[in-house]
């Protein structure tokens, strides 16, 4: 997997995905900059954060995520009016642009596609992190099975791998935790790149629409994202500052 430093911004094409890695540690002047491209509700919402850490992690993904789309629409960042759909999924009014975005621990993770849905999700590896109940509780019988038959070194890294993997496909079918979770699976591995399975228990046909795949933001995190398409390309790219998007058109 190579995440690239594009030196311009790349046109998104049909059945083609883009994946955009971006760091939420950033300059008091990045931070001011970024800023300026949220909405007035979306300062009120930043402001109302009782840990500046966490309002800093909002405004960052946020910002970046409207610096993205204004490329890819070729419009001003501060004109995108989002949508929310019943499930809190945001989505653009009269557009083939589908997006979502993903923040962990100081990482964000940004997937775009034309008129396929899709999801994404990044996961810091917490490895004090007790696992084996809330697997129990939320993972299918088969994943329960397969975490649990691996090595234990390696099951800590299985079950971020699997949760990753199945936020990233609720979030593409729009309905985020609102799906039950235990009612389809996903492979369960160590591995951190490349498609995985998908099943689900009762309609085997629902997840050959679907493609999943496992990627590698970064040491100590885990990633996944899903694309409504059974064929596509994927590029991985890096977002290095507001100065990589001076102009409008791509």
């Amino acid at each position: 997997m190579l995440w690239q430093s594009p030196k311009n911004f790349q046109i998104l094409k049909a059945n083609q995905a883009h994946v955009w890695r971006a760091t939420l540690i950033r300059t008091e002047k990045d931070l001011a900059d970024l800023s300026s491209l949220l909405s007035p509700q979306e300062k009120e919402r930043a402001a109302k954060y009782m840990v500046k850490k966490a309002a800093d992690s909002f405004i960052i993904s946020r910002a970046v995520l409207r610096a993205l789309l204004a490329k890819y629409l070729q419009i001003e960042p501060q004109s995108i009016v989002f949508q929310q759909n019943k499930y809190g999924k945001l989505y653009l009014d009269s557009s083939l642009l589908q997006f979502n975005i993903s923040h962990s621990h100081g990482l964000a993770l940004f997937i775009f596609a034309l008129n396929a849905p899709v999801g994404i999700d990044v996961e810091f590896v917490r490895h004090d992190y007790k696992f084996t109940d809330i697997a129990k509780k939320f993972f299918s019988k088969a994943e329960v099975a397969e975490l649990f038959s691996l090595p234990v070194s390696q099951q800590i890294q299985a079950f971020f791998n699997c949760w990753s993997r199945k936020e990233a496909f609720i979030k593409a079918l729009g309905e985020g935790m609102f799906s039950p979770l235990d009612e389809f699976s996903v492979e369960v591995s160590v591995s951190k790149e490349g498609q995985v399975r998908l099943s689900y228990a009762n309609d085997d046909q629902e997840g050959k629409f679907w493609t999943l795949e496992a990627l590698d933001p970064a040491d100590e995190y885990s990633g996944a994202f899903a694309v409504g398409l059974a064929e596509y390309t994927t590029d991985f790219y890096d977002f290095e500052g507001l100065n990589s998007f001076s102009s409008k058109k791509p």
